[in-house]
């Protein structure tokens, strides 16, 4: 819009410098045969071409319109050159300082670039399907059941050792270097045995040699020798005899019930049990 404005007012200042060119161009230039009539030059001088000057709304570029109006003034007035040049004088004054235009900060120079937040993209994770384990039963012990009643036995005839000048002759290869013809070892109990039901196993499971007879009197076993050493064998008071639990029953062997826990002892005496302790 506003080239447009200084278009229209450079083509106003050309009519009017064309149109003052015009008009003393015929003033100064007599027709033949007419009488010529000298206006002083004072008059011409004292009458200079008023322009207005025109105020810029807004300050812009010099247009190359003025220099295009005095070229044509001067062409078209060239017999008066004080008139023209009177007229170009005259316009010179209406051209404008040239606007100095705002110096136009980008906003991409002064602004810093706009940082944009990361994108997180929403990671899927798979979908997990709860897993459900199987109901586990209690563990059931099985049920304790009770110990098994047991009880230890070992046979010895090392009292013979230190009375080997009463012993038999041949003997002396029937009895150990140690006196353990067996040594302790553990037995389980059923119910209702007795100590001469644990000597008879024993005796079996080892190998050894067992000889006993039964009373018809006292209806009870009666050990006659263990591990081939009998009674009198090592003197006339020699002989076996049992101990439970370190103490010497008064009863026969196959009398005597056994608990669980019993220890047996069938030691060979030689002094009628005085020799053992």
């Amino acid at each position: 819009m506003k080239k447009w404005q200084y278009a229209v007012i450079a083509a106003v200042v050309i009519v009017c410098v064309l149109t003052a060119a015009f008009l003393f161009g015929d003033t100064s230039q007599p027709a033949t045969g007419e009488k010529t009539l000298s206006a002083p030059d004072s008059t011409i001088q004292s009458a200079p071409i008023q322009q207005t000057p025109v105020a810029s709304s807004a300050p812009e570029a010099k247009e190359p319109a003025v220099t295009m109006a005095t070229e044509s003034s001067a062409t078209e007035a060239p017999t008066t050159p004080s008139a023209a040049t009177e007229a170009s004088a005259a316009v010179t004054t209406v051209t404008e300082p040239p606007a100095t235009e705002a110096p136009t900060t980008s906003s991409a120079a002064t602004e810093p670039p706009a940082t944009q937040a990361p994108v997180t993209e929403p990671t899927t994770e798979p979908a997990t399907e709860p897993t459900t384990e199987p109901a586990t039963t209690p563990a059931t012990e099985p049920p304790t059941e009770p110990p098994v009643p047991q009880c230890t036995i070992y046979i010895s005839c090392a009292t013979v050792l230190s009375h080997m000048d009463n012993l038999k002759a041949g003997k002396e290869a029937i009895v150990p270097e140690n006196g353990w013809i067996l040594g302790t070892v553990s037995v389980e109990l059923q119910e209702g045995d007795t100590v001469f039901d644990v000597l008879q196993c024993v005796t079996k499971q080892y190998g050894i040699a067992l000889e006993f007879s039964v009373s018809p009197v006292y209806n009870t076993a009666y050990i006659e020798g263990i591990g081939n050493l009998y009674e009198r064998d090592c003197g006339t008071g020699s002989g076996w005899l049992y101990a439970v639990n370190g103490s010497f029953p008064s009863v026969g062997c196959s009398d005597y019930t056994l608990s669980d826990g019993d220890s047996i002892a069938w030691l060979y005496t030689c002094e009628m049990g005085a020799d053992l302790s």
